[in-house]
Order: C-alpha cells, then sequence, then structure tokens
C-alpha cells in the first residue's frame, strides 16, 4: 500500500495526459504540409510529469493507438508504465489492462 501525502491545492493533485493525434499524409504538397484542422484519430498518450505522483516525462514511450476503440487501452497501459493505479469511480476497483 503506499503511504499517503498532502499536496496543497493548484500543486499537483490531478493527473494529466498527452493525446497526440497525427497529422501526417493528409494534405497533399508531400512531406511536412498539413492540412489544418485535420489529423487521424491515430497517435500516441503519455503522462505529463507530475512530482507529487512520481511521474517523469523520461524513460517512458508513449503508448500508441490505431483506433477509437484503443484510446482507452491506451490510457490504461500508459498508466500502468508509470506505476499509477487507476480506479473505477462507482466501484473503486482497480482497473487492470
Amino acid at each position: 500500500m503506499s503511504k499517503e501525502v498532502w499536496i496543497e491545492r493548484g500543486k499537483g493533485r490531478t493527473l494529466s495526459i498527452n493525446v497526440r493525434l497525427f497529422t501526417d499524409n493528409i494534405a497533399e504538397g508531400g512531406e511536412g504540409y498539413v492540412k489544418p484542422g485535420h489529423a487521424w484519430f491515430k497517435g500516441d498518450v503519455g503522462f505529463r510529469p507530475n512530482e507529487s505522483h512520481g511521474i517523469r516525462s523520461i524513460g517512458t514511450e508513449p503508448i500508441m493507438f490505431n483506433r477509437p476503440e484503443d484510446l482507452v487501452d491506451a490510457i490504461i497501459k500508459a498508466a500502468n508504465a508509470q506505476g499509477v493505479t487507476l480506479l473505477d469511480p462507482r466501484t473503486k476497483e482497480r482497473i487492470v489492462p
């Protein structure tokens, strides 16, 4: 069981994730061109650094997803890679991949 610590509001209680959507090969102009406002629904997920929770951006690779249906699983895998235990808000049971 992990120990509990007091964190002042606004100082790192909340965990944040980055979801990046890829934009390559949409524009017809070739390499380096993008079509503004357009993205594939595939990309990667990773946690933002958070000292309060011991999360560092260094050392873990973002988790890839290729379809909308894969996004939740990618978040769960990213959490596990960072040692974060996700809990179901209704049952408080641990969510496992």
